[in-house]
């Protein structure tokens, strides 16, 4: 490149980002990727294509209507539109939303099932000190004390 007195400059030493980011951003993968292997990503993602292997992050994962993922998901949270053949286990919450099948366990502190949802699998919520309970047997045993 040529400057005002037509010497060259080095635009490619110091290139400036396209997209500059705040901290915030989110990453997307569309329905076009496939993947096989493991997935670790550090900002929210949303998946929209196929993987084949693990996903690993301490933060959330939107999994889009398109998306199929088959293996084990461990997130800071997920909300699932689309399939996962796997286990879930998340730190916070766990949505599954009217469009998703899970076939596979869930173990979160929350979760959130929509009418409609197909989950063949068991849901295992965590209490607040970290001891792990199903979510079936949660209110096993505390009817009225008169009884």
């Amino acid at each position: 490149m040529f400057n005002r007195n037509n010497q060259t400059t080095d635009t490619m030493a110091n290139p400036e980002p396209l997209v500059k980011s705040n901290g915030n951003s989110k990453n997307v993968l569309h329905k076009d990727v496939k993947i096989k292997g493991t997935l670790e990503f550090d900002q929210e993602f949303e998946l929209d294509g196929f993987i084949d292997g693990e996903v690993k992050s301490k933060s959330g994962l939107i999994i889009g209507k398109n998306a199929t993922i088959k293996g084990l998901v461990q997130t800071q949270s997920v909300t699932l539109f689309g399939k996962v053949y796997g286990d879930i286990i998340v730190e916070d919450k766990c949505i599954l939303k009217a469009s998703s099948v899970l076939e596979g366990d869930v173990t979160s502190a929350r979760i959130s099932i929509e009418e409609g949802a197909n989950f063949c699998g068991k849901s295992t919520v965590r209490t607040a000190n970290n001891s792990s309970k199903p979510a079936a047997s949660q209110n096993a045993g505390k009817g009225n004390k008169d009884e």
